[in-house]
């Protein structure tokens, strides 16, 4: 349930490898006001998911306004009254402040951005086991959650440990009541498309987990965004060998560059030794694919490949989110990222 798009103007700074590093601009994304905005509710009704969420009285030149958000109820201690509106101070998932620092965030996100199994209640409810210390937390007395709410909650479990929000993805952003005596609530603000110009080439053979022998996983791809074009254009294609499945991505929907490692780490490698992630929807499955590619300069041996299909592993390793093989290069083939293009 994405909603409020941001200007890709509003360059951001990705989580990567546990450390947030800049693209394009050294401004960190969300911009958030520093000081209490007020919240109220539009959806008066009780029990009625997602909220909706109307922030006033927020300062211009921020990366939130005055306006309506999707949000959920993170808090399942304090009481709030639909009808009455709250000075908050808002706050980035990624970066809690103390009294909510040991909140599920990572499993929150998680959540918010691979929520299809389930209707609003669904991930409420999934939400509330996670707060709620991963017990099931009955709101009303005739309410109980559904098989599809388990789904929910067993995915997250499974896979969101550590979950970092991507471009394009959703990011909770904390509403902390001033003072914090009523009911915590986060809206939903998607993370920037990055324009990061460049071009990516690709293809060769890579792991799939604990198979390092060809043939295991292939794969193929270019990536582009040049500056006269308001998308990137590319296609994605992979083939589990051991499984069968094919993962084929014609439209990219973005693409993000990282600059070269600073020199003093690699003084004397060649252009770019450099990082890229770029993904778009899968035609079969019709599910998000990310791709994450490191170019290690030639003749290839050392560059790394990994993908995901809706959050989850597929094959390949890198230093990045969810996978636990991050040493190992490609076994075959070549990654190329190109000087940026005009």
């Amino acid at each position: 349930m994405k909603t409020k798009n941001l200007s890709i103007a509003l360059l951001s700074m990705l989580m990567f490898s546990g450390v947030l590093m800049t693209t394009v601009t050294a401004k960190s994304w969300p911009s958030l006001p520093p000081g209490t905005v007020t919240l109220g509710i539009s959806n008066q009704t009780p029990w009625t998911f997602p909220w909706d969420v109307v922030l006033s009285n927020v300062p211009a030149g921020f990366d939130v306004s005055n306006g309506a958000y999707t949000g959920w109820c993170v808090d399942v201690t304090h009481f709030i009254d639909r009808s009455l509106t709250y000075p908050v101070k808002l706050y980035s998932s990624l970066s809690p402040p103390v009294p909510v620092k040991g909140y599920p965030w990572s499993m929150i996100n998680y959540i918010l951005n691979h929520e299809d199994a389930g209707t609003p209640a669904d991930v409420q409810d999934a939400i509330w086991y996670f707060v709620n210390g991963g017990a099931w937390y009955t709101w009303a007395i005739s309410h109980t959650h559904t098989a599809e709410a388990e789904l929910i909650v067993d995915d997250a479990i499974a896979y969101g440990a550590g979950y970092t929000p991507g471009p394009g993805d959703i990011l909770a952003i904390i509403c902390l009541p001033q003072p914090f005596t009523s009911q915590m609530l986060v809206i939903e603000l998607q993370v920037p498309l990055l324009p990061g110009m460049g071009k990516v080439t690709g293809g060769g053979q890579c792991i799939i987990g604990d198979n390092k022998e060809i043939p295991s996983g292939s794969f193929g791809f270019n990536a582009m965004w040049f500056s006269r074009d308001p998308t990137p254009k590319g296609e994605i294609n992979y083939v589990d060998h051991i499984t069968g499945q094919h993962v084929h991505v014609h439209d990219l929907t973005y693409l993000v560059v990282w600059e070269p490692n600073p020199p003093e780490e690699l003084p004397n490698q060649p252009y770019p030794m450099m990082k890229a992630k770029f993904g778009g929807l899968d035609v079969y499955s019709k599910l998000k694919v990310d791709v994450y590619v490191e170019d290690h300069g030639e003749p290839g041996k050392n560059d790394k490949f990994l993908i995901f299909l809706d959050g989850k592993y597929l094959g390949g390793s890198g230093d990045y989110f969810g996978s636990l093989l991050i040493n190992d290069p490609i076994l075959a083939g070549n990654i190329q990222i190109h000087k940026p293009p005009k």
